[in-house]
């Protein structure tokens, strides 16, 4: 089995998928507020559909009881703030056209309004408080997501929701334990605490949130060393994915299938769950995906393909969909040769943060090939990559640290640690620059560890030849 992301980055690709997919930084951790913002809003929104429905109806009802009988128009005024829907014309409705019927009933013609009048944020919270105290969990459920959102109007407030969601969980209610079991893994609203977490978010899936079967699946995939496997996460994400949590079909896509993490290595499922995540538009779905479609793993050879999915994982900020792009650009596979293109991308997904396009584009403007030469610029790049653990990255800044190039000072030892840091990633150039005689001897003189045989001394360490 390949080497696989460790587990903080494999929780970090899926960051911002859904509350609790990945690990808490500030960012990710507004997405979910938002997500969760949308979801109350849609909620509120068939509330006020049936509440307005239930009002017309009554006023049906009421008009049909009264009949032409004759009186005072009766009606009531939205309150302020409210979002009250008055049902002006219901003896059009009732086929009247508002108009009098004739006779004398008809001398005042009487209407009924039915206004539903929306609470105020202050009476929704008292409600929700009271009913929390008194032991409704949906009312627990609903005041945490107030507090923790910062919805209608309420302070948002980590601690005050994750309390709520505590005691909602209690009392069995599904949704409030997985974000329990969220709060729990991030260390929002009190401490991190992977026990929990894990039985929280177990608790979840058994009661039957799938949101919370695929975290509950996420936590436990996260503590697996490599080739582990683990059914129980498998069979949680997979019964989420299947329930369309975008986040657990991204994880089995690109990670447990493709990877062989969790579970054996099965690229016909890979390739199913990338698409599956790839039709709600995650980014590095399309990216694996397009990989599988280029090289024909898991779904039938299709370069044309391949290509379009990567332009889509570009177009949606996939600084990967981007690299790879790039690189066909660059080498003239399945689109037309364009080296300007394919610098461009690989610029754009640079500055997004992605470690081997930062190498690429900074060795690229150090070399003054397809951008214009900028040695200080291209070396910011490399630091980048470097910093991120890039072997080629390292291996450009070993040689540069080790001879004192690009305006670095001189530092034999320092870059003989990024040659080794390079090394241990197998990156093969590092391995040779080891070998040479002259770093060969660098370290005997410094006292450092060995590696590699004595190279047979043809080059230097900056790839000049040697007589």
């Amino acid at each position: 089995m390949r080497a696989w992301r460790s587990s903080v980055a494999f929780l970090a690709m899926v960051a911002g998928l859904a509350a609790g997919a990945a690990q808490a930084d500030p960012a990710t951790d507004e997405r979910n507020r938002q997500a969760m913002m949308a979801s109350m809003r849609a909620q509120d929104a068939a509330n006020d559909r049936a509440a307005a429905d239930r009002a017309f109806q009554a006023g049906l009802a009421q008009q049909r009881s009264l009949g032409s009988s004759s009186g005072s128009p009766a009606s009531s005024s939205p309150g302020s703030g409210g979002m009250g829907t008055p049902l002006d014309g219901l003896a059009a409705a009732l086929g009247s056209g508002g108009q009098s019927t004739g006779g004398p009933q008809s001398v005042v013609d009487r209407r009924s309004y039915i206004i539903y009048q929306q609470e105020t944020a202050e009476q929704v919270v008292a409600r929700l408080f009271a009913g929390a105290q008194g032991g409704d969990p949906e009312s627990a459920w609903n005041l945490g997501r107030l507090y923790y959102t910062g919805y209608a109007g309420v302070p948002r407030d980590d601690v005050e929701a994750r309390r709520w969601f505590a005691m909602a969980g209690e009392r069995g209610h599904a949704d409030a334990l997985a974000n329990l079991g969220y709060f729990a893994h991030e260390g929002i609203g009190g401490p991190q605490d992977e026990a929990l977490a894990l039985d929280a978010t177990a608790r979840a899936a058994a009661a039957g949130s799938t949101y919370g079967a695929g975290l509950n699946g996420l936590y436990r995939l996260s503590g697996l060393a490599d080739g582990q496997q683990d059914p129980v996460a498998v069979a949680n994400l997979e019964r989420a994915a299947d329930a369309g949590e975008l986040f657990a079909q991204a994880a089995l896509g690109t990670i447990v299938y493709e990877l062989g993490v969790g579970a054996a290595e099965n690229w016909e499922r890979a390739a199913h769950y990338a698409r599956l995540a790839a039709d709600q538009g995650h980014g590095p779905s399309m990216t694996e995906l397009g990989r599988m479609m280029f090289v024909g793993r898991g779904v039938a050879q299709d370069e044309r393909g391949a290509v379009a999915m990567f332009r889509r994982a570009a177009e949606a900020g996939d600084p990967a969909g981007m690299s790879f792009l790039g690189q066909l650009y660059m080498t003239g596979q399945g689109v037309p040769g364009d080296v300007a293109a394919g610098m461009e991308l690989f610029r754009r997904a640079a500055d997004l943060g992605h470690p081997e396009a930062q190498g690429v584009y900074g060795l690229s403007l150090m070399l003054g090939q397809g951008v214009a030469e900028n040695v200080s610029e291209g070396l910011r790049y490399i630091r980048l990559a470097a910093a991120h653990n890039d072997p080629q990255a390292l291996t450009v800044l070993g040689k540069m640290t080790f001879v004192g190039e690009g305006g670095i000072t001189s530092d034999e030892r320092r870059g003989i640690e990024l040659l080794q840091a390079a090394a241990a990633r197998g990156y093969q150039d590092a391995i040779d620059t080891l070998a040479m005689d002259e770093v060969q001897d660098a370290m005997t003189r410094l006292g450092m560890t060995s590696t590699g045989a004595p190279a047979s001394g043809k080059r230097d360490v900056a790839g000049k030849s040697k007589r």
